[in-house]
């Protein structure tokens, strides 16, 4: 057998392929890539992220190929095209309105979904939650730090985040194609700002730290059990540390 040679361009673009630090792939360096482009609508649609309904791979790929999309905020200018959507071989009436209405909905999806939703590197679901754990609630109090003197100094004092992960969040909230997405989207309707949850006042779990692992039966999503112990004054922290006061560990706990 012969040895295997890397690519040295993007299958789809010809563009020079990079390896970023620290790691053994190589990347597609170029924003218009079609199949980055491409994926990255298929990964914000997707059920673990924006669980749009109607949008599954193969619908996502054919409205990227027919030119109806290029990136997520064409998704919600789609609406104006709905006529020539149903003309579509393979959508019809009701499959449009489906699709529509779960872009729809998707608006009311909290901050703490749309931003891992959007894709950016180092930028998932844990750093988010630990973001918004340390006061990062909404867009612009990121947006507020990255444009500080000291950029990543507040950044790396929380725990949970390492300098790579806070490299990549002032790489990507500088940028400006990325701020002018923020922007569009904002004004599309989608949720930049966390929903305060109400709080009681008995609150036996005040001045307590939970973390929380593994899935219950009777907290499902997960984040129901989250939700309880801040309504009753706990804090909720996503990996256990020295300020930890409590683990609730479900099945398959990590």
């Amino acid at each position: 057998l012969g040895v295997f040679q890397l690519p040295q361009n993007c299958p789809s673009c010809q563009t020079k392929l990079v390896k970023v630090e620290d790691s053994v792939d190589l990347f597609c360096s170029n924003k218009k890539c079609p199949d980055r482009e491409k994926n990255s609508l298929i990964f914000f649609c997707q059920k673990k992220q924006m669980d749009i309904e109607g949008l599954g791979e193969k619908q996502v790929a054919l409205l990227y190929d027919k030119k109806f999309v290029r990136t997520v905020v064409d998704l919600y200018e789609l609406h104006q095209k709905k006529e020539q959507l149903i003309e579509l071989e393979g959508f019809g009436k009701k499959s449009v309105e489906i699709i529509l209405k779960g872009i729809e909905d998707s608006k009311q999806k909290d901050f703490k979904v749309v931003l891992p939703s959007l894709g950016f590197s180092e930028i998932g679901h844990k750093v988010t939650e630990i973001l918004i754990e340390n006061g990062f609630t909404e867009i612009d109090s990121i947006l507020k730090q990255v444009r500080s003197e000291n950029p990543t100094e507040r950044f790396l004092e929380i725990h949970g985040l390492g300098p790579r992960t806070v490299e990549s969040l002032v790489k990507h909230f500088t940028d400006p194609d990325v701020l002018e997405t923020i922007k569009k989207l904002k004004k599309a309707g989608l949720q930049f700002k966390t929903k305060e949850l109400k709080k009681s006042e008995f609150k036996p779990f005040e001045n307590q730290s939970w973390c929380v692992t593994g899935s219950f039966e009777n907290f499902q999503p997960r984040d129901k059990a989250l939700e309880i112990i801040t309504y009753y004054g706990g804090k909720k922290v996503s990996s256990v540390s020295s300020k930890t006061t409590h683990l609730l560990a479900g099945e398959s706990a990590g």
